[in-house]
């Protein structure tokens, strides 16, 4: 798959990020692109060579997507504006979780 795309999965709750680069070189962790992941909670990415992991992991991905919706920022913009008042308000409340 070439490229990046948003999707949303309704079904599974994972936190790790996942990225696999040209089947050779793998980037899995916690780690979100925040002060509190990098500073405060000590999350990691660990960078993995394995091909055999590198395999598995592109293949959970692939599951994964089977369970997932593509998002256009067309809907997502249109989304119910009680429920983009609710994402909002709760970010506020996201340091104390």
């Amino acid at each position: 798959m070439n490229g990046k795309q948003q999707m949303l999965n309704f079904i599974l709750f994972g936190h790790a990020k996942t990225i696999v680069s040209d089947d050779d070189l793998s980037i899995v962790g916690t780690v979100n692109l925040d002060v509190r992941s990098q500073e405060l909670n000590f999350e990691v990415n660990p960078i993995v060579y394995d091909k055999l992991v590198i395999e598995k992991l592109t293949a959970s991905y692939f599951e994964d997507l089977k369970q997932s919706k593509k998002i256009f920022l067309k809907g997502w913009k249109a989304r119910p504006k009680l429920k983009s008042f609710l994402e909002h308000l709760s970010r506020l409340f996201s340091a104390l979780l």
